[in-house]
């Protein structure tokens, strides 16, 4: 990291600049409640309050200035962990049967500058809530960028009872059409709970609506609720969601050639992956130093994940 002028408190904070710091910054350890800064080069409130967390906590300034001077302590200090953080991670890769673009191989995570540049773009689909922490999205643009995926959708996060009940209906009518139990359709069972949410479908199918089935359905999800006791991991308070964000990405919003390799580096990246009816394995051999996904399960149409907001530091880049 080369400063032209000063960034943070009275300084130039030329873009370049400000940039530079906010790179750097997000490959040191900073302790307490700070996310990873957004990588945009403009110096604003967040920017600075982890420069001068950073001089408090790492630089152990007892009054921090709240600027980084080119060539000063700070700056030298950042910049000898910008060059710890270029350690390799090693990705072992296992061809997904049920994806035709993967093939055996084994992956070595490559400098982030040899991945594509272009501008990494997470979408939300219509039922998904823009509900996702600056974190979570800085994880997922990490792990677009090593698998050189250049756009993603989300397709469900945060669900209120009524979204659930009308997943859980569509399920029920979806399977009763073509003759299949519910459980087949979707691949694997609910707990439960779920399953007496769909006892409310079964036991009214043939006498009420589907909106009166919704409309019980919707009781019954907000009655277990109530006793402590969720239909789905979505279906939770906005406080809950907030420490343990949950969300998927259809297999259809990432190109067929580049699901397998996708895959890879996103199970990397968790501690704990569950393939379903995919396969008889529940567990993986990738390898990250740092995993701050707590589960990735395999499901129907798509990736299921949930992201702890409690390790608030990205895995390091090469």
């Amino acid at each position: 990291m080369q400063l032209k002028q000063s960034v943070g408190r009275q300084g130039k904070n030329l873009y370049g600049d400000v940039l530079a710091v906010q790179k750097g910054l997000n490959t040191v350890p900073i302790k307490g409640p700070f996310k990873i800064l957004a990588e945009d080069g403009k110096m604003g409130k967040n920017t600075q309050l982890m420069i001068e967390e950073f001089q408090r906590t790492i630089v152990k300034m007892i009054n921090p200035d709240g600027r980084i001077d080119p060539n000063g302590r700070s700056s030298n200090i950042i910049n000898s962990y910008a060059q710890k953080s270029a350690t390799q991670h090693s990705f072992k890769y296992t061809p997904m049967p049920y994806l035709k673009a993967a093939k055996p191989t084994t992956r070595t995570q490559k400098t982030s500058t040899t991945n594509s540049s272009k501008p990494k773009s997470i979408l939300y689909r219509s039922n998904a809530k823009k509900v996702l922490s600056a974190y979570t999205m800085s994880v997922l643009k990490q792990i677009m960028q090593l698998s050189n995926v250049d756009s993603i959708d989300i397709s469900s996060t945060l669900r209120t009872p009524e979204d659930q009940a009308r997943i859980m209906l569509n399920d029920n009518l979806v399977a009763s059409k073509n003759g299949i139990s519910v459980t087949t359709h979707r691949g694997y069972s609910y707990g439960p709970t779920g399953q007496l949410v769909d006892k409310v479908y079964t036991d009214n199918k043939a006498e009420k609506t589907s909106e009166q089935i919704k409309a019980l359905m919707v009781a019954k999800i907000k009655e277990k609720l109530a006793a402590g006791s969720r239909t789905s991991r979505h279906c939770v308070t906005k406080a809950i969601y907030q420490s343990n964000n949950i969300f998927d990405i259809p297999y259809s919003s990432v190109s067929s050639s580049k699901q397998a390799e996708f895959e890879s580096i996103l199970l990397a990246y968790s501690a704990k992956f569950n393939k379903r009816k995919f396969s008889k394995g529940n567990t993986t051999s990738y390898t990250a130093v740092q995993k701050p996904i707590e589960k990735v399960i395999v499901e129907r149409s798509c990736w299921h994940v949930e992201l702890p907001q409690t390790n608030l530091q990205l895995p390091t880049l090469p």
